[in-house]
């Protein structure tokens, strides 16, 4: 009798117990709403960047849920996404997205950033026949580590450099949504129309243990990847900017040697990589530093 009383109470107190974890799960859940119509706050933006032709999809209402272990809670997001559809000088539809998520700054940063980004993915995504290429000439690649990417300069942090504080200050006041025209972009004159270049990551494994063979391993594959580099210059009229580490791997060592290249303006820049070829991209863009 007293067993079934105990079962009966135990089982009340756990009844009691999930009710108050459902009626206080906020004490668990955090929600959050983002109702920032990005649409119409930067209509002006979209305009600019996409022109007047663009088609825009209704705003689509999303759920974003993550665990957030520091304060053991379950963070729940609602946001807005929407579509824009535009055409490019060929006739192409592309797709741009964005939503009403926080990113930092005011909803017009915000977008800026958004439109930073797709603007990086979409010539990557152009110029990745240049690239695929390359790695199927290169088997011994690490397809997985390397990479193509297509970005803006480098922001240096150089105290010891004076120029480095005058090129920092000239890019942070550059904001590509001022300039970009997405339906009117030449593809080959992307490196000349804005302060940004490709970069080319490559991690490759050593397939032998001896010097020599290695060396004309490193050598093979410099020559692939030039004659990749020298395509791209073909491509894009002689205003290609580039640069490319080679960075080769030993087995359980890791990295052993490391080398590359670059290119300003479709020509070979003879120092290389390094602070004097960051410099003179710079001034090939933004004009001589004072």
């Amino acid at each position: 009798m007293c067993e079934r009383r105990s079962n009966s109470l135990c089982g009340k107190l756990i009844f009691c117990f999930l009710s108050l974890c459902l009626l206080s799960g906020c004490a668990h859940e955090r929600v959050e709403e983002y109702e920032e119509a990005m649409d119409e706050i930067c209509r002006y933006e979209l305009t600019a960047c996409f022109g007047e032709e663009y088609k825009l999809s209704p705003g689509v209402e999303k759920e974003r849920r993550f665990f957030e272990e520091h304060e053991q809670v379950e963070i729940v997001t609602h946001y807005t996404q929407w579509e824009l559809t535009w055409e490019d000088r060929d006739g192409e539809e592309h797709i741009f997205t964005f939503t009403n998520l926080p990113g930092g700054g005011d909803p017009k940063e915000q977008m800026g950033k958004t439109i930073d980004s797709y603007f990086s993915e979409l010539i990557e995504e152009y110029y990745g026949q240049f690239w695929n290429k390359a790695l199927e000439m290169l088997p011994e690649i690490r397809e997985e580590d390397s990479a193509f990417r297509f970005g803006r300069y480098r922001q240096f942090s150089m105290v010891e450099e004076p120029k480095t504080q005058v090129m920092i200050k000239e890019r942070m006041g550059y904001h590509l949504q001022e300039h970009v025209d997405f339906p009117q972009l030449q593809w080959e004159k992307v490196c000349e129309e804005f302060p940004y270049l490709f970069q080319v990551y490559v991690y490759a494994d050593y397939q032998s243990k001896d010097e020599e063979e290695r060396g004309a391993q490193r050598r093979i594959i410099e020559e692939k990847l030039r004659k990749m580099t020298d395509e791209m210059i073909d491509y894009t009229d002689g205003t290609l900017n580039a640069a490319v580490i080679i960075t080769m791997m030993d087995g359980e060592n890791g990295a052993t040697d490391s080398f590359g290249f670059a290119v300003l303006k479709g020509a070979y820049f003879p120092e290389g990589r390094g602070l004097n070829y960051e410099i003179a991209l710079h001034e090939n863009f933004f004009g001589p530093i004072a």
